[in-house]
């Protein structure tokens, strides 16, 4: 899609998001949303402020640990108004809750995170809402996980964009160099291609565009499938703003420079948002989410006794624990609760 100008963009984008908004408002029971901290999340609530649903509840799942998001969750809450209320979660209550998750999701529990939503779905009915926001989906198609920074700078060297690739580099190493760097390898990618050779890394796509593609078709299902099945445990029914066909449609038909850029992510919906958005949310270059400890967790004595059952539980079903002794749990609380 061709627009006249980089306003018109931000415009446009803004546009569909609140037609999206004002779409999934329409509810004859109460309507909340969880709050993370990150900038969807906050995007969906800042906008709520907008359209004048200043007395909302806002739901927020908090962790003693470094992984903890109070201070964006209260600067979000100072900004709109709304009624937060937060849950802690702990390792004590995963465990308790286990087998019933388990249940519930009929899969292996990918990990502690799903507990982490768990326990946010648990709240709203205390307060009378019935149906929550959730900033979901947004992550997929505009660029939100740490992995796909990367192919957002290699595209710019594939296509020979070299002082936006020089520019962008030095700006991903100066956000998230702490945390990974982009490697030499991709210098040899023009020359696999001449060759019809591509590095193993590019197995979904070799462009920004395929990847976000990839991640939207392949990788979300799972997660709408956690979540779905954790809010019907609650009869909480939840709604995804982000997710509007218009809207998702219209962002794989723009520029990459408007989804990465200046070392950002989701860069249109910053620029579209600014206005409903805490200036550090804004500015915010760190994805957490719901993100328990669960390596502390894992340490834990009550884990460590219910990691022993479960050798046991996966022996007398003839399996082999692997390595990961959070998906050998989860394995075995499976085989537990479904071949009882």
């Amino acid at each position: 899609m061709f627009l006249e100008s980089e306003q018109a963009y931000f415009s446009k984008f803004h546009e569909l998001f609140l037609e999206s908004m004002r779409f999934r408002l329409r509810s004859d029971v109460p309507i909340g949303s969880s709050l993370s901290g990150g900038l969807d999340s906050s995007t969906v609530v800042g906008t709520l402020t907008g359209l004048e649903k200043k007395e909302m509840h806002t739901f927020s799942a908090r962790f003693k640990s470094e992984k903890d998001e109070g201070k964006w969750i209260a600067e979000v809450t100072a900004k709109s108004k709304m009624l937060n209320h937060e849950v802690w979660p702990e390792e004590d209550g995963f465990i308790e809750k286990l087998e019933e998750m388990t249940w519930h999701q009929e899969f292996p529990l990918a990990s502690g995170s799903v507990y982490a939503q768990w326990c946010v779905m648990s709240l709203p009915r205390k307060w009378g809402v019935k149906v929550l926001l959730d900033g979901q989906g947004a992550d997929e198609y505009l660029c939100g996980y740490d992995e796909l920074k990367y192919f957002a700078i290699w595209d710019l060297y594939h296509r020979g964009k070299f002082a936006s690739f020089l520019h962008e580099k030095k700006l991903f190493d100066k956000n998230y160099g702490q945390h990974g760097r982009l490697g030499m390898s991709f210098l040899v990618d023009p020359f696999l291609s001449w060759f019809g050779f591509k590095r193993k890394v590019f197995r979904n796509g070799y462009t920004l565009k395929e990847q976000l593609k990839f991640y939207t078709n392949t990788k979300l299902g799972e997660l709408l499938r956690i979540a779905d099945r954790n809010s019907m445990a609650y009869s909480l029914e939840v709604r995804l703003p982000f997710l509007s066909h218009k809207l998702v449609e219209f962002v794989f038909s723009i520029p990459d420079h408007f989804i990465y850029r200046e070392g950002k992510t989701k860069f249109i919906l910053r620029e579209a948002m600014k206005k409903v958005l805490p200036e550090s949310i804004y500015n915010r270059t760190d994805k957490i989410g719901f993100a328990p400890p669960q390596r502390a967790w894992m340490e834990s004595e009550v884990f460590k006794k219910k990691y022993s059952e479960s050798l046991d539980i996966l022996a007398s079903t003839s399996l082999t624990p692997g390595p990961d002794q959070f998906k050998n749990l989860a394995t075995s609380t499976l085989l537990k609760v479904f071949l009882k």
